[in-house]
């Protein structure tokens, strides 16, 4: 926002007609947009910072952000605020000193904790041991997260400096943001434009999916995790469901956390132990497969039903989702193949009861 502020003050085509639609309010500092042929004022439109505010979240899908800032403002003084006063507390909020670029300041583009790597989108093999400016990619995987943690301090660092020396108008420095954030190609789609993930970024990769389902990272990625003893990935960046979920691979466990939409009320908790294991808690979380432990290796299930080698699902599939809906949970299909697939095809024909219950694969 702070880079793009002074782009929108000089004027572009999508803010201009979008400014040409608002009603004006008749902000002291604002001014009209100008027809630069003839002189003339275009529409009732004025050029305010609120506005300039307002017309960027929109364009990052948080059309209602600015609205919301301006009556939590208002409840916090005690008083109405006017937008131009919620404007100036905004960009203040994000300038150094200001609580969101302090709080960004303190963050971490990644953490270790022994066994278990946190990060936001997910190892791959197209962003391990990548760093921006870096001529090589780093071996060792603890000393890339080292590295990937100083570039991110260097950069907040860049832009506050460049904040002091030139002030709001400054220009500032953006690669942080280019490996942040997706791609946006505007040649894309036949001019219409598109977005891209970012394949080298550990902040905003492409989603590991085959058919719709998320996957465990790659071989090769795991690989490169497993030899610096990290056999733990817990990740954000793709909505879940409720509660975090896991995927597993051998040897090693990604938990997808991220429960941005689920349903209000709904909450859970991850825990890390002493040694590493890591445990997800919210609703009870019955697990059911044909044979094994599958479930029981991951440790996130409450109970595990066995279907046994017989394959006959009607008694152990309703016992597992009879206690299920019981507890207000869910069952957790495992496996793989046809074995999972006709559990899910008999629960989905078997009557909801008046609880219900949620079935998904794992």
């Amino acid at each position: 926002m702070l880079r793009d502020l002074p782009l929108l003050a000089r004027g572009s085509p999508d803010y201009e007609a979008w400014l040409y639609r608002q009603t004006d309010t008749g902000s002291a500092d604002g001014v009209p947009l100008v027809d630069g042929g003839a002189g003339r004022a275009r529409g009732v439109g004025r050029d305010t910072l609120d506005r300039r505010i307002a017309h960027w979240l929109m364009r990052q899908g948080a059309s209602r952000a600015f609205e919301f800032h301006q009556q939590e403002l208002g409840e916090i003084r005690g008083h109405l605020v006017t937008s131009l006063e919620a404007a100036e507390d905004y960009v203040a909020r994000l300038q150094p000193g200001g609580t969101m670029f302090e709080f960004l300041r303190l963050g971490q583009v990644a953490i270790l904790h022994g066994n278990v790597l946190i990060d936001h989108g997910g190892v791959s093999r197209s962003n391990i041991g990548f760093v921006p400016g870096a001529t090589s990619r780093i071996a060792d995987p603890r000393q890339w997260i080292t590295a990937l943690n100083a570039y991110g301090r260097e950069q907040m660092e860049l832009i506050e400096r460049a904040a002091r020396s030139q002030g709001r108008d400054a220009s500032f420095p953006d690669g942080f943001i280019r490996y942040a954030d997706a791609i946006w190609d505007a040649s894309a789609r036949a001019g219409s434009g598109a977005l891209f993930m970012n394949d080298v970024s550990l902040i905003y990769p492409f989603r590991q999916r085959e058919r719709g389902n998320f996957r465990a990272p790659d071989e090769q990625a795991i690989a490169y995790l497993r030899a610096a003893g990290i056999d733990t990935e817990i990740v954000g960046h793709s909505p879940f469901g409720d509660v975090p979920g896991p995927l597993k691979a051998e040897g090693f466990l990604r938990l997808m956390a991220d429960t941005s939409h689920r349903r209000a009320g709904a909450h859970s908790t991850i825990t890390i132990d002493a040694h590493g294991g890591i445990r997800a808690r919210g609703y009870d979380v019955f697990g059911f497969i044909q044979q094994g432990a599958i479930a029981a290796e991951i440790g996130m299930v409450e109970m595990v039903v066995l279907a046994g080698a017989h394959q006959d699902w009607s008694a152990p599939l309703l016992a597992a989702l009879t206690v299920a809906e019981a507890h207000g949970g869910y069952a957790v299909f495992v496996g793989g193949g046809s074995i999972v697939g006709e559990g899910i095809d008999h629960a989905a024909h078997r009557p909801r009861s008046a609880t219900g219950h949620a079935v998904f694969p794992c």
